[in-house]
């Protein structure tokens, strides 16, 4: 399906082994509030999340990383073969919907993982 817009498993990146492959061989590339490590492979497009706790409260932090699902999941059809691991600054917390996704799809068309 061309058009399927689900968020599956298959898209998350869950395992340590996973994650500790993608930061140790990983391209890392910043924006203002994100940060993203890049690891190009040729499969389906894959995203992991690295929230810390001195971002906020639990809530804050679930609904940071809600949005960066959502974004993900919106543009999944732009993505080449990539695994990427999002992260997000401190001052991160305030901001709006369209600000967040602003600056991942700068940090990832920087990092050139985002079909033209």
């Amino acid at each position: 399906m061309p058009n399927d817009l689900s968020f599956k498993p298959e898209n998350r990146v869950r395992k340590q082994t996973e994650f500790d492959e993608i930061f140790r061989s990983g391209k890392k590339v910043s924006g203002k509030y994100l940060f993203a490590y890049i690891l190009k492979h040729g499969k389906q497009p894959r995203i992991g999340f690295v929230i810390s706790k001195k971002n906020r409260n639990a809530a804050q932090r679930n609904r940071l990383r809600r949005q960066i699902k959502e974004i993900f999941r919106n543009n999944k059809n732009m993505f080449d073969g990539t695994s990427v691991i999002i992260g997000a600054k401190r001052e991160v917390n305030a901001l709006e919907y369209g600000e967040l996704e602003n600056d991942m799809t700068m940090i990832l068309k920087r990092a050139g993982c985002l079909k033209k």
